[in-house]
C-alpha cells in the first residue's frame, strides 16, 4: 500500500506544476490584455479631454465670430444703404436669411444679404447681387463672399470674390473698403450694362423730332399723344415738338432710317 500511494504522488506532482504553469500563462495574457485595455482607455480619455477642450474653444470662437458677423452686416447694409438712396437704385429689393455655410449636422451660423433689382423701363435684365458671411472650419476667420448674376453675360464683370477676416481683428476699415470696391463694381458693371446695345437692342426707339433711334431706357421726356408713346432724346426735341406737335407726328416715319444710337459707352474710369 505504501508504494502504491507513493507512485500516485510522485504522478500527480507533474500534473499539479502543469496547472499551475498553464494558470500562470493565462495570468501573462490576462495581464497583457488589460495593459492594452488601459491603455486603449486612457486613449479615449485624452481624445475625450482634447475633444472636450476643442468644443469649448470652438463654441468660444463661434460667440466671437457671432459678434464678427453681426458686425459685419452692419457695414454691409449701412454700404447698402448708401446705394439703395441713389435714384437709379431705389427699386432695389433686399433680403437677408440666415444658415450659410454649414455643414450635415452642425449648427448654422452664417447668413445672406441678397439685393434684386427687377427689370424696369430703365433696366431690361433682371440683376442680382449677395455678400454671404459665414467662417472657416476651424472658426478661425470671417468670410464674406460676394457674387452677382447677370444673365444672359455680354459684358465682362467679377461675378465672386472673397474677403477673409480673423474674427480676433475689430477693425471696420479692410470690410468698408472690400465692400465699397464691391459696390463701386457692381455699378460699373451696370451701366455697362445700361449701354451695350446686346441688352437694348429690344427696346430701341425714334426720337420724333432728331430721327435718332435709342435706348427707351435714356429717353428724356415721354409724352402720351394720340394713343401713342413718343419719347424723347433730349429736353430740347420735346420743347421743339410741343411747338408743332402735328408736324412731327406726320413725318414721325420718315425717321426710322435715321442715325442709331447704340455704340458701346463705359462709364469706367481708364487707369
Amino acid at each position: 500500500m505504501s508504494d502504491l500511494a507513493s507512485s500516485t504522488y510522485v504522478a500527480a506532482a507533474p500534473n499539479s506544476e502543469k496547472a499551475a504553469a498553464a494558470d500562470q500563462l493565462k495570468k501573462e495574457l490576462a495581464d497583457r490584455l488589460i495593459a492594452l485595455i488601459d491603455n486603449a482607455e486612457a486613449r479615449v480619455r485624452s481624445m475625450q479631454k482634447k475633444a472636450a477642450t476643442k468644443f469649448t474653444r470652438r463654441q468660444s470662437r463661434l460667440a466671437q465670430f457671432a459678434a464678427t458677423r453681426t458686425r459685419v452686416n452692419r457695414i454691409i447694409n449701412d454700404r447698402l444703404g448708401v446705394l439703395m438712396s441713389q435714384s437709379q437704385f431705389n427699386d432695389g429689393q433686399l433680403t437677408h436669411s440666415d444658415g450659410v455655410g454649414c455643414t450635415a449636422g452642425a449648427k448654422c451660423n452664417g447668413s445672406t444679404t441678397t439685393v434684386t433689382f427687377p427689370t424696369s423701363a430703365a433696366r431690361q435684365k433682371r440683376m442680382e447681387f449677395s455678400f454671404d458671411v459665414f467662417h472657416d472650419s476651424d472658426v478661425d476667420n470671417a468670410v464674406v463672399e460676394y457674387r452677382l448674376q447677370i444673365l444672359p453675360v455680354f459684358v465682362k464683370f467679377v461675378s465672386h470674390d472673397q474677403l477673409a477676416i480673423s474674427i480676433d481683428d475689430q477693425t471696420d476699415s479692410d470690410v468698408v473698403a472690400w465692400v465699397d470696391a464691391k459696390l463701386v463694381g457692381f455699378v460699373e458693371t451696370y451701366f455697362d450694362v445700361f449701354f451695350h446695345p446686346e441688352y437694348q437692342k429690344s427696346h430701341m426707339v425714334t426720337d420724333p423730332v432728331m430721327g435718332i433711334s435709342f435706348p427707351k431706357a435714356m429717353a428724356s421726356s415721354i409724352r402720351q399723344t394720340d394713343g401713342r408713346t413718343l419719347y424723347f432724346f433730349t429736353d430740347e426735341s420735346c420743347r421743339q415738338f410741343s411747338e408743332d406737335p402735328s408736324y412731327y407726328l406726320g413725318t414721325t416715319l420718315r425717321f426710322n432710317h435715321g442715325i442709331k444710337l447704340h455704340g458701346t459707352v463705359s462709364h469706367r474710369r481708364e487707369s
